[in-house]
């Protein structure tokens, strides 16, 4: 071989040589830092019989002694640091078909102050409606410093007047009330210590309480919506059917709900102050605060609510309002317990009568609940007994002098059971109550006429049967069937001989909830 080959040949080995150590320093720099940490490829299994390969060692890589050392980073340690408020859009739209059927007098009964029976043939209302419940919630949350902070605000958002707060009183002392904007407002903060709340919104007794209604499905069963489409009066059904109106809500115990939590008026969201512990074993207590079950909303609200005098004759009207008591909840096993005792204490303000010489003094409120419910694969069995004792009952006439005598307690008791399986849920439920014969205004408000006969309570009682189901993200339908029974203890002022009121049928409900 001649020396121009040789030299050629030592020159093509040295110079694939240094692009073999060139192409080496290039893998050992950290730019490329993925590549110098991958794991050594693992050998392929063997097929058919044959040996695997085995897999080429990884390469060494070199030490350059002015090479960079590696950064090693502390951890880091994520802190909760203050940031701005979260604040979220949504709502709720329940489109409802409903029909009603109750004693042919009340479907010719326009609701109102002083209304007497109009004779069958003359302004009969419906017994079928399409009708919404439409609100709008806007919330906001942050924190900072160890503590969680936010509000709400929930807003009327449909055409006419909500369902809660129909107002039948003449002197108009509360009219508008159900056609408000805002139907709902509070602020909140919560830490380790627990969870403050301050606004007109619903407190303790709403937050812990157990009983049947908690798991009804559907509208809500025997606190659902069937309650609003029975006629809110009951009236005298004498021959003559001039006898004076009853608002129904204060003449019966309607609902499942102590007084500080009746919608009807919207005692439920009366201004208060809410106290509620962190759980501690399954065990949780709470407290509100209600300056009075008339004052609601802004300072406005402050220059007509009366200290010492009712604004409207009815069972609610309290001022320096406690509720709260105490829940829990555990597991055991398969079985899942909840119990609540529930209380409610204040002094009742009195009632004016126009033209009258006096007042109508009522009984302070003291009220008691206690519920339990038990679940177990899908099925829960729940209800409660509540005594609330002579309540809001007038102890005087009128005249302010009259002492009343006799029967003056009220009470109710409650049990349902439920199923939920996925998607589908079911539940049928029934509550009963007696409350004493209590205030009847003889044809408008100017007169009041009032009576406790002994062993005679107004009796009321709902069935409720109820389907739902969870078609789609946020999208409900249900139906909805209730039975319900009112019946007067006794007539006004006494007169045995005059017909008692009375009113039973039933509500058929079926619709549609969008949550978003």
């Amino acid at each position: 071989m001649s020396t121009n080959k040789i030299l050629l040949a030592a020159a093509l080995i040295a110079g694939f040589a240094g692009s073999a150590m060139a192409a080496d320093d290039a893998a050992d720099k950290p730019a490329d830092k993925a590549a110098a940490e991958k794991p050594a490829a693992k050998a392929k299994p063997a097929k058919d019989g044959m040996v695997a390969e085995k897999p080429c060692p990884a390469p060494r890589k070199k030490v350059h002694k002015h090479a960079p050392k590696p950064v090693h980073h502390a951890p880091v340690h994520h802190h909760h640091e203050p940031k701005g408020l979260t604040v979220t859009l949504g709502g709720e739209l329940d489109t409802q078909v409903g029909y009603r059927k109750q004693k042919h007098t009340y479907d010719t009964v326009q609701p109102g102050p002083g209304v007497v029976p109009i004779p069958a043939n003359v302004d009969k209302l419906h017994k079928f409606a399409i009708v919404n419940d439409t609100r709008i919630h806007v919330k906001a949350e942050g924190h900072a410093h160890g503590f969680k902070y936010g509000g709400k605000i929930v807003l009327n958002s449909d055409t006419s007047d909500n369902k809660f707060g129909w107002n039948p009183y003449a002197d108009g002392s509360e009219a508008g009330a159900n056609n408000k904007v805002g139907f709902e407002t509070k602020v909140w903060v919560r830490n380790q210590w627990g969870h403050l709340e301050a606004g007109s919104t619903t407190g303790a007794y709403q937050a812990l309480r157990v009983n049947a209604a908690n798991f009804a499905r559907a509208t809500g069963g025997i606190d659902g919506d069937s309650q609003y489409w029975w006629n809110p009066l009951l009236l005298n059904t004498g021959a003559t059917g001039a006898g004076p109106s009853v608002w129904v809500p204060e003449a019966f115990v309607i609902n499942p709900n102590l007084p500080s939590n009746y919608v009807h008026g919207l005692d439920a969201n009366a201004a208060k102050i809410s106290y509620f512990t962190p759980s501690f074993y399954g065990f949780k207590l709470g407290v509100s605060y209600v300056p009075d079950s008339e004052q609601r909303g802004t300072v406005s609200k402050t220059q007509s609510v009366f200290r010492n005098r009712a604004l409207t004759p009815s069972l609610t009207g309290y001022k320096n309002v406690w509720e709260g008591g105490i829940r829990y909840k555990g597991q055991f096993d398969k079985i899942g317990i909840r119990a609540s005792l529930m209380g409610n204490a204040g002094d009742a303000k009195d009632y004016v009568s126009t033209g009258a010489t006096g007042r109508v003094s009522r009984d302070d409120l003291m009220a008691w609940e206690a519920g339990l419910a038990l679940s177990y694969m899908g099925f829960t069995l729940a209800g409660s007994y509540a005594d609330l004792d002579d309540s809001g009952t007038p102890k005087t006439l009128a005249d302010g002098t009259t002492a009343l005598t006799g029967k003056d307690d009220a009470n109710f008791w409650n049990i349902g059971l439920s199923y939920e399986h996925h998607a589908f849920g079911a539940s049928v439920n029934y509550m009963e109550s007696r409350r004493a014969p209590t205030v009847v205004r003889n044809g408008n408000i100017g007169t009041l006429n009032a009576i406790r006969i002994a062993d005679s309570s107004n009796k009321f009682s709902n069935l409720s049967f109820g389907v739902d189901y969870k078609l789609a993200p946020g999208f409900m339908p249900y139906a909805e069937v209730s039975r319900f029974s009112m019946k007067e203890g006794r007539s006004h002022a006494g007169a045995a001989t005059l017909p008692r009121y009375k009113n039973s049928g039933f509500v058929v409900l079926a619709g549609t909830k969008l949550h978003f």
